[in-house]
């Protein structure tokens, strides 16, 4: 799933978290319960797309999720960032910032080499969420559908 759907799940998370710790926990096992749902994105490779198209197309989900987020805190009354939030949202998208960057060293290695040694077991987990609990395969188009249903139905449920 986009990071926005990670994120607004966040904020459902941090209404009942009832501490940040919690908030982070259960923000990080949410994003794998997430990812478990068939959503498209295991059929887009980013292979071939290039250092600076995969940084574009981080830059843009990262900007729809604050987008999201600060159109939740103005129209959602009584909604606050607060500590527990800022910590359900990092567990929730911590994920997939942290698969993004084992991208980024696969095409632009570094002289950091412990990140590949911590971080491909973690990716590697979350490859598992996402193609094997539930192993069923959707087109990229049936993917943004479910991933918009998906968030009309946690702004819902906020």
């Amino acid at each position: 799933m986009f990071v926005t759907i990670h994120s607004t799940a966040s904020v459902l998370i941090s209404q009942y978290a009832p501490n940040p710790l919690w908030a982070f926990l259960i923000g990080l096992a949410s994003h794998y319960i997430i990812d478990a749902i068939p959503h498209g994105d295991d059929n887009i490779t980013i292979k071939n797309i290039g250092f600076a198209k995969y940084i574009k197309i981080v830059l843009i989900d990262n900007f729809i999720l604050i987008v999201n987020l600060s159109l939740l805190l103005i129209l959602k009354p009584g909604l606050d960032m607060s500590i527990i939030l800022l910590a359900a949202l990092i567990g929730a998208v911590l994920p997939d910032w942290l698969s993004g960057i084992l991208q980024l060293e696969k095409m632009r290695p570094s002289r950091f080499k412990w990140t590949k040694k911590i971080l491909q077991p973690l990716h590697n987990f979350h490859l598992f969420c996402h193609n094997k609990i539930i192993p069923f395969s959707i087109t990229v188009q049936q993917g943004l559908i479910v991933q918009a249903i998906f968030l009309i139905f946690l702004w819902w449920l906020i």
